[in-house]
């Protein structure tokens, strides 16, 4: 996403509290889940940021819009 600084990869105690802001969990089953607490301790405020709130509305627009069938070449 422009603007933002996104990275992946295995969460480690001590680097969600100190080093990120917010986290989330996607998978096929829970699309996009936040993760607000890791290891006993908050990841950010302990609430679903921005961006995480913000690509949920993006996907859920993207995977409810009306199918439309394109004609075959």
């Amino acid at each position: 996403m422009k603007g933002k600084n996104l990275a992946q990869g295995k969460l480690r105690e001590g680097s969600a509290k100190d080093e990120g802001e917010e986290a989330s969990v996607t998978n096929s089953i829970l699309e996009i889940m936040p993760l607000t607490w890791f290891a006993g301790k908050p990841i950010g405020t302990g609430m679903a940021g921005q961006l995480t709130r913000e690509l949920t509305a993006a996907y859920r627009k993207l995977v409810t819009a009306p199918i439309v069938a394109v004609p075959s070449m």
